[in-house]
């Protein structure tokens, strides 16, 4: 799995709301990029919508099947 996470990088919370889905998620900096690692564990492939608090629509959709692992960074 490719890093993600700079070197001073800040936790933020994260949720994904749904049985299985674990996540952590951090911000670059104070205005920057955020990161996103996502474990899927339920044992049923999933489609997820990423978005942060308060961007709005933005965000994307992943595919992420039974036991996969997926890292992912975005400026919202």
């Amino acid at each position: 799995m490719r890093a993600e996470v700079a070197r001073g990088a800040i936790r933020i919370g994260s949720d994904s709301h749904i049985a299985g889905i674990e996540t952590v998620a951090f911000q670059q900096g104070r205005r920057g990029a955020l990161s996103v690692i996502i474990y899927n564990g339920s044992g049923i492939d999933r489609t997820l919508r990423i978005a942060a608090q308060g961007a709005g629509q933005r965000g994307f959709v992943v595919a992420m099947p039974a036991g996969a692992a997926g890292s992912f960074i975005w400026k919202p």
